[in-house]
């Protein structure tokens, strides 16, 4: 209880600035302040939420689950684990893997879509806080991967979706596992420790801020 609690308070004091879409800014404070570049974001990855978005109709695509349970594997092979949920706070560690696949069959019975994988991180821009002026903050998801494909079969999509995916997400891993090298990445881990456990979730929230 008093650990949890403690990374509550942890969390609430550590700003974490991730700036435009091309630079992540890890700032606890004070200066200085240390810029990432998108290749060096890619290290930060400790955990993925995977979303599959299974967009197709007329039977073009049968076999989403498997593709699911393929791209976890491969991430769990490479130390980065799969949550099965949206985490409470915003974490510099924590992305959210988005695989959407659109389409359907043509009267001629032919089927025709689109396939992408996207890795996602939340960011939060702060604008006039070094002016002296209003405040304000901008939040969203910042895309840093992407990959997609057109896509058209005679019978369905299975294996058209099944190796685009795990060869994108292959890439994605080997870009995670390459950048985990990095000085700069390793210093803002070893800085920011506690955003490397597991992430909580409201229910544990609640749980901890009612006191049960």
């Amino acid at each position: 209880m008093f650990a949890a609690l403690n990374r509550v308070l942890a969390l609430l004091f550590v700003v974490v600035t991730l700036t435009k879409a091309d630079t992540v800014s890890a700032q606890i404070i004070s200066e200085p302040t240390t810029f990432l570049s998108v290749e060096q974001s890619y290290g930060l990855t400790e955990y993925v939420n995977i979303e599959i978005r299974d967009e197709v109709v007329g039977g073009c695509w049968t076999n989403a689950n498997s593709v699911g349970a393929r791209a976890k594997l491969k991430f769990e092979q490479n130390d980065v684990d799969v949550i099965d949920y949206k985490p409470y706070f915003t974490s510099p560690f924590t992305y959210y893997v988005l695989i959407v696949a659109v389409g359907f069959r043509t009267d001629s019975g032919l089927c025709a879509g689109q396939i992408s994988v996207a890795n996602k991180f939340i960011s939060n821009s702060r604008y006039g806080e070094y002016n002296n002026i209003e405040k304000f903050l901008v939040r969203g998801l910042v895309t840093n991967f992407r990959r997609m494909n057109v896509i058209t079969s005679s019978t369905n999509f299975n294996n058209q979706i099944s190796d685009f995916v795990y060869g994108a997400i292959s890439e994605l891993v080997a870009k995670i596992t390459s950048a985990r090298r990095d000085p700069e990445v390793q210093r803002m881990k070893s800085v920011l420790p506690r955003f490397l456990d597991t992430p909580l979730t409201e229910e544990q929230i609640d749980e901890i801020t009612s006191g049960n």
